[in-house]
């Protein structure tokens, strides 16, 4: 039987390390994922990344994607995950943002 979940990770606006929003327990598809710069003034560069543990190497999604101040970007396409693959996000530019993963896991 799926379940379902949500995922989410805030990043304060001095980090710029990557941060983990979610890690698969099992099989899991991320159906969306929502990225909003909760910045008033500056752009965020965004880069997203599955890190895949069987392969052990990580696929870029976004690399320096510019979000700009106080908007959000949808990512509406599935992403597949197999047992103990994880979603990995950062900020380059250390602005702020909140990245949101509605998650099946089955």
């Amino acid at each position: 039987m799926a379940t379902f979940k949500n995922a989410t990770v805030a990043i304060p606006d001095a980090n710029t390390s990557f941060s983990t929003v979610y890690t698969a327990p099992g099989m899991a598809v991320i159906h969306a994922m929502y990225i909003s710069n909760n910045s008033i003034g500056g752009n965020a560069e965004v880069t997203l990344e599955v890190v895949d543990d069987s392969a052990g190497f990580d696929i870029p999604i976004l690399d320096r994607v510019p979000i700009r101040a106080n908007t959000t970007l949808v990512l509406e396409k599935p992403i597949n995950l197999e047992t103990g693959d994880s979603i990995q996000i950062k900020s380059a530019t250390g602005v702020a943002i909140t990245a949101f993963a509605s998650v099946m896991e089955v």
